[in-house]
């Protein structure tokens, strides 16, 4: 009876730790993907186009609405500079969801609020709601945007 007890006991410890590995390894994706997040939103704040270009894959794509997805970092450079010369964004984003797929992706449910400067419009500034939704995946060790689709949400 001792012997099982000792066995369950130990059981319980190498299930334990296993699974202690596990949360504190989502853990640190989940701060590494908060951490994308945010030089997004900064970069974004300061129409940073080369910034923003860094943060995705090799491969990523940009699925605006209304407009054609830019595939690849020549096309979403193109796109967000035609952007920035229409608007500029100051937004703070809030994660709604992460969902880590494995160890080398993830989903990333985001909804943000700010304004946008109307640059075509004397720099008008109109508060302004978005949804997010990004697929990361690691590139080299690194997180990096895959694939981002949005759609504007009503300010909050």
């Amino acid at each position: 009876m001792k012997l099982n007890i000792v066995r369950y006991a130990l059981v319980l410890v190498i299930a334990m730790t296993f699974t202690n590995g596990a949360l504190a390894s989502d853990n640190k994706a989940e701060a590494e993907i908060q951490a994308l997040l945010l030089e997004y939103q900064n970069a974004l704040k300061s129409s940073n186009t080369p910034a923003i270009v860094a943060l995705y894959a090799t491969d990523g794509v940009q699925m605006p609405p209304g407009a054609p997805s830019a595939v690849g970092k020549t096309a979403i450079e193109t796109s967000y500079n035609a952007t920035f010369d229409a608007i500029g964004l100051d937004l703070v984003f809030h994660i709604d969801e992460i969902d880590l797929f494995n160890k080398k992706s993830a989903l990333l449910r985001t909804h943000s609020t700010g304004t946008v400067t109307l640059h075509t419009d004397n720099d008008k500034q109109v508060p302004a709601g978005f949804k997010e939704l990004f697929i990361v995946k690691k590139e080299k060790g690194v997180w990096r945007f895959s694939h981002y689709s949005f759609s504007e949400a009503p300010a909050s």
